[in-house]
């Protein structure tokens, strides 16, 4: 599973099972493994890039107001600058059993306004890594327009795996 994110002020938490049994396939979904100045060497994360421009990406404690986390302790927050077209990505590769199957739920929100700033995230599954709308399906394109933050929002889409692994 990819997640291609170009967006400001945006919160994020993942999760995947099976359909019928809830076995957890994404490592670090909500995470949990704690604070990083930026998401390089984000455990269970294996996919993550390419920060440029002005990125500004990475895991956080709660605190307070907006800035806390779905479940647990830890989020991760991305607030680059749309204006730039810089995307901040992470992702990271799931092994499936073809004709299976799953359902890939997530938490999105924002910490802050993003009337008229062009905030967007996208999510992604498919076998390429950051972007490549031939090769991935697109799950959500969430494009807040809001005053206020936004509380998150859950998502949840079923798939059927036509490949081994994303």
């Amino acid at each position: 599973m990819k997640a291609l994110i170009s967006i400001t002020g945006l919160l994020l938490a993942f999760s995947t099972c099976v359909v019928f049994g809830r076995q957890e396939l994404i490592a670090n979904g909500s995470f949990e493994s704690g604070a990083q100045a930026n998401m390089f060497g984000l455990p269970g994360w294996d996919l993550i890039g390419p920060g440029d421009n002005f990125s500004n990406y990475g895991v956080a404690q709660s605190s307070s107001g907006a800035e806390v986390a779905e479940q647990g302790d830890y989020y991760a927050y991305f607030r680059g600058h749309p204006t730039d077209g810089s995307q901040d990505c992470l992702g990271q590769t799931v092994n499936l059993a073809v004709g299976q199957q799953y359902t890939v739920s997530y938490y999105l929100a924002t910490d802050g306004p993003t009337l008229g700033t062009g905030s967007s995230m996208y999510v992604l599954i498919g076998p390429t890594f950051p972007l490549d709308t031939n090769a991935d399906q697109l799950l959500t394109a969430y494009l807040p327009d809001s005053a206020t933050a936004l509380p998150y929002q859950k998502f949840s889409t079923i798939i059927t795996a036509t490949r081994s692994s994303l």
